[in-house]
């Protein structure tokens, strides 16, 4: 799937279909991203990587947090594949806890499936 070039304002909603991104909220949550882009980029390309935004910080926060439930680890990493251009400028922060995912022992599924290959092609 290619990502929206926000730079010229295209807004592009597809999704590829799974499970994660069958959910209500998927394709709401990813309209939200956009339009927030599109208001706020500016603002957080002036204050560099070292200060992501709020709502990004709070989705870090929940992913690295001892007992958040799986699921919702999940779907906050398919934001992060289904919206990389907008998280890409923040990548450091995420490295780490994508890999601690990619490496734990329940990653909702068995080996090396679908999801683990797109948050490992992510990372590269």
């Amino acid at each position: 799937m290619e990502e929206p070039d926000l730079a010229e304002g295209k807004q592009d909603l597809t999704l590829e279909l799974d499970s994660v991104n069958k959910h209500e909220c998927m394709k709401n949550i990813k309209r939200c991203l956009l339009k927030m882009t599109e208001l706020f980029s500016a603002d957080w390309t002036k204050a560099g990587p070292e200060s992501p935004p709020q709502f990004m910080q709070e989705l870090l926060t929940e992913v690295e947090r001892e007992g958040c439930h799986l699921n919702i680890k999940i779907f906050i990493l398919k934001l992060l594949v289904n919206n990389s251009t907008l998280f890409k400028p923040f990548a450091q922060m995420w490295f780490e806890p994508i890999c601690k995912f990619i490496t734990q022992k329940s990653t909702g599924g068995k080996g090396f499936h679908y999801f683990i290959r797109d948050l490992t092609t992510l990372l590269i």
